[in-house]
């Protein structure tokens, strides 16, 4: 999973992120089950918030993906994504 964040871009960071995350699904590249960083992990290879990595998950979720969390630690759990029921 390679994400990149443009400061001077147009976009705000959690936008860019979602986009990415979205077309590396659609393009097959994370398929249903993949793991995702955890949020603060993402965030601090990123150099971003984590408010910013949460939006983009929220999107995500909004785009029809459910993030399932496991547990990776007793402090961050570790999110993979799922298609929606809806099968969007």
């Amino acid at each position: 999973m390679v994400i990149r964040v443009d400061r001077a871009g147009r976009l705000p960071a959690y936008l860019q992120i979602r986009n990415q995350l979205r077309e590396q699904i659609l393009r097959g590249d994370l398929p249903p089950g993949s793991r995702l960083l955890p949020e603060r992990e993402l965030a601090r290879r990123l150099g971003v918030s984590r408010t910013s990595v949460v939006s983009a998950y929220d999107e995500l979720v909004a785009l029809g993906r459910r993030l399932e969390r496991y547990e990776v630690s007793p402090v961050e759990p570790g999110i993979t994504w799922q298609m929606n029921d809806t099968g969007r």
